[in-house]
């Protein structure tokens, strides 16, 4: 089951809740709208052990180090950044997979 804030009434907030069955099929929200960043499954990784992850819209370098495992220092020197603040939306990284 999962609930969902859903809107202001009188105040108060208005929890609605609804149970889903395997077999559902779900739709967007209205407020839903397809630039929203929604992060896919992690996939495998290559033979070498490396991941290839493409950075989201409110992800850093230490979000994404933390979703793999990894050590930031390593996802940093793999892929030639001086400073974690240039990792914007759209850059692919590879992310060695953790020890």
């Amino acid at each position: 089951m999962r609930e969902q804030k859903d809107e202001m009434w009188g105040g108060r907030s208005v929890i609605k809740t609804a149970t889903l069955k395997l077999d559902e099929i779900l739709t967007p929200p209205p407020s839903w709208s397809p630039t929203m960043s929604v992060r896919p499954k992690i996939a495998a990784p290559n033979p070498e052990g490396i991941y290839d992850h493409v950075v989201c819209s409110g992800e850093t370098l230490e979000s994404i180090a933390r979703q793999y495992g990894a050590d930031p220092n390593l996802i940093m020197e793999l892929n030639s950044i001086t400073n974690p603040v240039t990792v914007k939306p759209g850059v692919r990284l590879l992310v060695p997979m953790p020890d």
